[in-house]
């Protein structure tokens, strides 16, 4: 009934899986089918022969379990299997690989796979084979449902993966995130903004406009926008951020959401067709210092902008503002008025 009256309304229906992992047991739900010795013998192995859990595994984490080799036919059956049972069910788009951050497999070392008993390209040609016969058999069965992984698409498997969680705020803990996707890659896959699970960390209540902030980062790296939803309905911070702390403020999000989306389809020829390109205009731009909860600094711009070509050759800079104030902005030395919430194109 859910499925069937999305879609009549004219929405779409996607499902967070967990990758090629193996789940024994639950660490969330009383989920328990344990492991057999069979099941086993195609998981994972570490250097030393030792059954391996790379993400999201542990007590206090999702599962208690391994993760699957892909080099193995028991592991890519499975695998097959529940993601055609999602086709067969109208579901529009299925994230299945999640944790395999890129669409990438963990190492494996198993002395008696088939395979190499050491990490290698082979794990790479076995992720896409059996990403190209996967899509093959959706297509096959007459369905239009695609792929996506957690991070952004890598380069081998970006013509199999059409729509990513990106999951940018992850980059943050070490460093500051570059808006590359749609530069390399456009016309192979595209990205959404994504559940935020790594933005927890930010100190929220001494950043008020982190949210936002994050959304208009999303928009100036081409990503379709997304936010989380706790009790209520209510827009929150981020996936895995405690459902105690209050939300953010509401309109403010909703307004740039609602500003944003507008432009991209008033304009898909930039934002849908469009290729991202290097800046034309020189933009004096200013900094800030953000602190997150694990005591880092994190330098962050108070605006966005990007710069987009459309297949007919004209040329757009767009600087967004997440800010609910309007700020002045100098493009090429001549001051420009961004509004609220919102962002100009010039």
């Amino acid at each position: 009934k859910f499925r069937d009256q999305l879609h009549e309304q004219g929405h779409l229906l996607g499902l967070y899986c967990s990758g090629v992992a193996w789940t024994c047991q639950s660490s969330i739900t009383d989920y328990a089918p344990g492991c057999t010795a069979e099941e086993e013998k195609f998981m994972l192995r570490g250097p030393k022969g030792e059954l391996e859990a790379t993400i999201c595994n542990g007590k206090e984490s999702q599962r208690l379990g391994y993760d699957m080799c892909m080099a193995q036919p028991e592991a890519r059956q499975i695998a097959m299997d529940e993601i055609l049972k999602m086709a067969a069910f109208d579901v529009d788009y299925s994230q299945f690989f999640d944790q395999n951050h890129g669409g990438a497999m963990h190492n494996c070392y198993a002395g008696d796979h088939d395979h190499p008993p050491v990490p290698g390209s082979w794990q790479t040609t076995a992720m896409r084979s059996f990403m190209a016969e996967t899509v093959s058999r959706i297509r096959a069965m007459g369905k239009e449902m695609i792929l996506g992984c957690e991070s952004a698409a890598a380069e081998p498997f970006a013509e199999f993966l059409a729509l990513n969680d990106a999951r940018a705020s992850f980059m943050q803990f070490t460093g500051e995130t570059v808006p590359a996707q749609q530069f390399v890659f456009h016309g192979l896959s595209c990205n959404f903004s994504g559940n935020q699970c790594g933005a927890k960390f930010m100190d929220f209540a001494a950043h008020p406009e982190d949210l936002c902030r994050r959304i208009a980062y999303g928009f100036n790296a081409g990503d379709l926008l997304s936010v989380t939803l706790k009790e209520d309905g209510n827009i929150h911070w981020a996936w895995a951020y405690g459902w105690e702390h209050p939300a953010p403020n509401q309109e403010n999000v909703i307004t740039l959401v609602r500003n944003l989306n507008a432009l991209r389809r008033q304009f898909p020829e930039f934002f849908l067709y469009g290729r991202m390109i290097l800046p034309k205009d020189r933009i004096a731009e200013e900094f800030s210092m953000k602190k997150m909860y694990s005591g880092r600094e994190l330098r962050i711009p108070s605006f966005y902008h990007n710069c987009w070509e459309a297949p007919d050759g004209r040329q757009v800079t767009v600087i967004c503002n997440y800010l609910d104030c309007a700020i002045s902005v100098k493009v090429n030395d001549v001051p420009v008025e961004i509004p609220p919430l919102n962002a100009v194109m010039i």
